[in-house]
Formats: C-alpha cells, sequence, structure tokens
C-alpha cells in the first residue's frame, strides 16, 4: 500500500502520476491487490489512479481488492489521453470486479480490446466535454453481483465513440 500524499491523502494503491508513461506487461501479467479494505475514504476506493497525462497501459490484467463492501474502482482516470490496450479486469474472490471510472472533466480515455469481467464502465464525474472511445470492449456479467447491473453508466452525457461494444448477461 502507497503512502504518496495527493489530494491531501494518503494509502494509494496504485498510484500513477508520470506524463508520457507506457507500462507493458510481457507473457501473462497479472497485478492483484494483496490488500483488502472497506471502501471507505477515496484512496482506498481504489485499485490503480491515474494522475498522468499520456498514460499507456498494455497487456496486464487487473485484480482489485476485495472489501467487505466489494471494490469501487478497479482503475479510476483522472489524467488526459490514458489508453489501455489489451487489458483483462478480473474479480478478486467476489463477484464483482469494480469500475472503470472515468473521473475528470474535458479528458479523452481511450479502451481498446478490454475485457471488463464483472464490472461496469462509469462516467459520472465527466462531461459533455470528455470523450470515451471504446474498441471491442467486452463487459461479461454472467454471474455478478446486482453492484454491476449498471453497466454502463453515463449521466451527464459524455461523448461516447464505440466500435464493438459487448455486454454479456446470464439469465
Amino acid at each position: 500500500q502507497g503512502t504518496k500524499l495527493i489530494e491531501g491523502q494518503d494509502g494509494w494503491f496504485f498510484p500513477i502520476t508520470a506524463n508520457d508513461l507506457t507500462i507493458v506487461g510481457e507473457d501473462n501479467v497479472t497485478i492483484k491487490a494483496a490488500n483488502n479494505v472497506d471502501n471507505g475514504a477515496w484512496a482506498t476506493q481504489n485499485f490503480v489512479t491515474i494522475w498522468g497525462e499520456n498514460v499507456e497501459i498494455n497487456n496486464i490484467t487487473f485484480i482489485a481488492q476485495d472489501g467487505i463492501d466489494n471494490p469501487n474502482k478497479v482503475i479510476e482516470i483522472l489524467g488526459n489521453n490514458a489508453v489501455l490496450n489489451h487489458v483483462t479486469v478480473n474479480p478478486n474472490t467476489g463477484d464483482f470486479s469494480g469500475s472503470i471510472y472515468i473521473n475528470a472533466t474535458g479528458i479523452k480515455t481511450t479502451l481498446n480490446d478490454v475485457n471488463l469481467n464483472q464490472g461496469r464502465i462509469s462516467l459520472s464525474g465527466a462531461d459533455q466535454t470528455n470523450t470515451l472511445i471504446l474498441n471491442h470492449v467486452v463487459v461479461d456479467l454472467a454471474g455478478s453481483s446486482s453492484e454491476a447491473l449498471w453497466t454502463f453508466w453515463n449521466p451527464n452525457q459524455a461523448q461516447v465513440q464505440a466500435t464493438d461494444f459487448q455486454v454479456t448477461v446470464s439469465s
């Protein structure tokens, strides 16, 4: 668990603050949270928090923490021009993996070949000045808890450009 102070809070798990950063997983890279915490302060709600501009993450599977109240955000995006390529998000031991959460206005985010298993995409912190590009994104809700049932939340009408966006559900 990190101790870097950002926004007056400490305890961030995986903060990315650098600009112009590319992270590439070689072979089968999985990054899994080691700590399970209550869904309390902002710092403990996120597994990965991206503040940096022009951050690209490639070929990684993320498994967020399980909290007493379930995970909140597996990846929160606050920096402009974040790109997730060939990323998979899986739940830890529960039936909800958390949100890919865009939580800043005026930013562009791109998801290419992303598999979000038992999770959701939320743009609740975005508005009409945001652009989200979805290229071959699959949200698989089979076996999910009720936490995941609102798969895609865009309450403030961010601009979304989708090519091959799929949602899978079970009975």
